[in-house]
């Protein structure tokens, strides 16, 4: 038995197959809810991310929660950038992300 044998055994037990599934589609399919603040749902999609560990790549998750938000929220974060969040690296989208969303708080 090697090392990846136990971190596979204690990560089934700990994180079974099935919830990593529904962690994973959670994120994955991320949206903002119709009456949430930007910064309630910047704060509940860094949630589910500490729960992923390193499942995605930086860009990633950046796409994931810019194509998360209602229309007017995506425009919004868009323009932040003078043209689109996905011109910018994981670092400066998120200092935009966080100024909005403190300003939204």
């Amino acid at each position: 038995m090697n090392w990846e044998d136990v971190e596979r055994k204690v990560l089934s037990r700990i994180f079974p197959p099935l919830r990593y599934i529904g962690v994973k589609s959670t994120i994955t399919n991320f949206s903002r809810g119709i009456d949430e603040p930007l910064y309630e749902a910047w704060e509940r999609y860094k949630s589910l991310l500490r729960m992923s560990k390193s499942w995605f790549d930086d860009l990633a998750k950046l796409n994931m929660f810019c194509s998360g938000p209602r229309p007017q929220t995506k425009l919004l974060l868009d323009a932040s950038t003078g043209g689109t969040m996905m011109t910018k690296d994981e670092v400066e989208a998120t200092v935009i992300i966080k100024s909005l969303s403190t300003s939204d708080h």
